[in-house]
């Protein structure tokens, strides 16, 4: 294999260094160096994979779209410290690795990008470092590790993340047991219209639902609720809204429930009192009526750490939603330079920024909750973050199914939280369960206005959070395998110490040799699904259950190797152990 650099920068000496520390792994260490400080223009290295049983490419950008693409207008994946990660996957029809591309440094704006080649059938790679501008520097050193071992996608993804672990100094963040615990949020059911009476009640029945933190969303700071984000920077609660915060924390709190606020982190509109203050102290413009703060200034990072200390002491907070980080970015507006930043690298102030906050709160309260969400998950912003949600995806199941799972590769122990999950309020039973099992593989957030619950919604609500509940150590915790994440996952199981969990998506064939118990949910829209039994000839308690878990027949067969077909409902369920 031949691995070659293209270096614009006329004083930068680069080396490259090809190890195999183990077969199937490749590991180039690239080296660039400058007499002299200097902020490099991109360099990049490149190389031709042979496009053999290779269908399809994962990138965690966002996009469900993941074919190859062609060399002349290749398929990219971008990363930096607070958006996505730096890996690139592709795969075969059988759902296993041909070669996983990951990077040592998170923090650098990076690119990873394939095509194939029309005239040899190969796909031409690129990594690019540098790709925004960053601090000037005299020696960069990065990994970039090439993973062609026959395995499992998913093994190979795992083994990236502990690579970022173990050798590139990105530990996770301490995760508190709060953190995976279901949620109930504000957002959807509320928007705006925020006032403490109505969310004490809605508090109230999501607690007997087994919900155990509420999220108070946007709006909590202001009372006007025309949406965007023009008030945003003082933080003071709105007095039409929650004006005694302290004492609606307390009343939270009297009710078993953890209280988590909304903050959105870059966002100064320019109708606060402190955009007087640090109008100056700004990445630039990026709406109408609000900017995004510098985090390169240190009295920008002092401001927002101690609004956060301030709110956990004052209000006896249980954590932060803090919202927007991916928007810490470069635009047409930026200053190039100022030198009352304490850093030119805007990755490295958001990291100052981010250690800065959570050093302080974990100070007051050790247990902090902190949400981030997609995209900045990646291994060195998630340092801080310890719960990850899907992005916003209001009423999509699809897009949960898919982002929560492609997010549970990459964040190790810290919980995935699903997008708040809602819904029309006269949407059918099977609708609402189809969206709660989407979700069973992370930790499920509400968001719909629960006193407005047909009887048929809450008892899926119900029977589907006291399932997830039940289940949760092998759902969080399990081995986790999705089949064809080219099709967006045609089946996705947990496999745990003392169970099997399965979700059939379109593949309706659970394999198992039911040496544990097993669970199969129907998730394909039709009413059969099959168990291909692998082991011995066994007797066994069979359970089949409607998309509310009531029992739809029970009884006890002898089970020979090889297939049995079983009717399930839609969205039901399918359960199988040894008497």
């Amino acid at each position: 294999m031949q691995y070659r650099y293209q270096n614009p920068n006329p004083t930068g000496e680069v080396r490259l260094q090809t190890t195999e520390p183990e077969a199937g792994i490749t590991l180039l260490e690239l080296e660039i160096r400058f007499p002299e400080p200097c902020i490099p223009k991109p360099v990049c290295v490149s190389w031709e994979e042979p496009c053999i049983d290779i269908c399809a490419a994962i990138r965690f950008t966002g996009a469900f779209e993941r074919t190859l693409g062609p060399d002349w207008s290749k398929k990219r994946g971008t990363a930096r410290f607070a958006s996505c990660a730096p890996i690139y996957a592709w795969i075969s029809n059988d759902s296993q690795n041909r070669l996983t591309v990951a990077l040592s440094d998170a923090e650098t704006p990076t690119e990873i990008a394939g095509g194939v080649v029309e005239e040899t059938g190969a796909i031409a790679c690129d990594v690019r470092f540098f790709t925004q501008p960053v601090a000037p520097l005299t020696v960069y050193r990065v990994t970039i590790r090439l993973d062609r071992r026959q395995l499992r996608y998913e093994e190979v993804l795992r083994a990236a993340d502990a690579f970022w672990v173990s050798a590139c100094g990105y530990p996770y963040a301490t995760v508190p047991p709060a953190a995976r615990e279901a949620v109930y949020s504000c957002w959807y059911s509320f928007h705006q219209k925020l006032n403490g009476p109505a969310v004490l009640a809605q508090c109230r029945l999501a607690r007997s639902l087994g919900m155990k933190t509420v999220i108070v969303d946007d709006g909590w700071q202001t009372d006007d609720n025309s949406r965007g984000y023009a008030t945003c920077g003082d933080w003071q609660a709105a007095p039409g809204k929650i004006p005694d915060m302290r004492g609606f924390a307390d009343a939270v709190h009297s009710l078993g429930m953890k209280l988590m606020l909304w903050y959105s982190v870059p966002f100064i509109g320019k109708e606060s009192a402190a955009y007087e203050r640090l109008r100056d102290r700004t990445l630039g413009s990026i709406g109408k009526n609000w900017e995004a703060l510098d985090p390169r200034y240190p009295e920008v990072r002092s401001y927002l750490t101690g609004l956060y200390t301030e709110a956990v002491t004052r209000w006896d907070l249980d954590g932060f939603k803090l919202d927007f980080i991916d928007s810490f970015a470069l635009n047409p507006n930026t200053k190039p330079f100022d030198p009352c930043w304490d850093t030119t690298s805007l990755e490295d102030g958001i990291n100052r920024l981010l250690r800065g906050i959570t050093d302080a709160l974990r100070a007051v309260k050790p247990d902090i909750l902190i949400e981030f969400r997609y995209s900045y998950f990646g291994p060195a912003v998630r340092r801080y973050g310890n719960m990850i949600r899907v992005g916003d995806c209001p009423d999509d199941p699809l897009r949960n199914r898919v982002h929560s799972i492609d997010m549970r590769y990459l964040t190790g122990r810290i919980p995935v939280h699903s997008d708040m999950l809602m819904w029309h309020p006269e949407d059918t039973p099977e609708a609402v369960a189809y969206q709660m099992i989407t979700t069973l593989f992370c930790v499920p957030q509400i968001s719909v206005a629960l006193d407005n619950l047909s009887d048929a919604q809450r008892a899926i609500l119900s029977f589907w959070l006291s399932f997830w509940q039940k289940h949760r150590e092998t759902l969080l915790d399990g081995t986790l395998w999705g089949d064809h994440p080219e099709a967006l996952y045609s089946q996705v199981r947990a496999d745990g110490a003392k169970e099997l969990i399965a979700v059939a998506y379109t593949d309706p064939v659970l394999k198992t040799d039911l040496a544990k118990p097993a669970y199969l949910v129907n998730a394909t829209g039709g009413d059969t699904l099959i168990l291909q039994h692998t082991g011995a000839p066994v007797t066994c308690s069979v359970t089949v259950r409607d998309c509310a878990g009531q029992p739809v027949s029970c009884r006890e067969l002898r089970l020979e190797a090889g297939a049995h077909a079983f009717p399930v409902p839609p969205c039901g369920l399918l359960e199988v152990s040894r008497p």
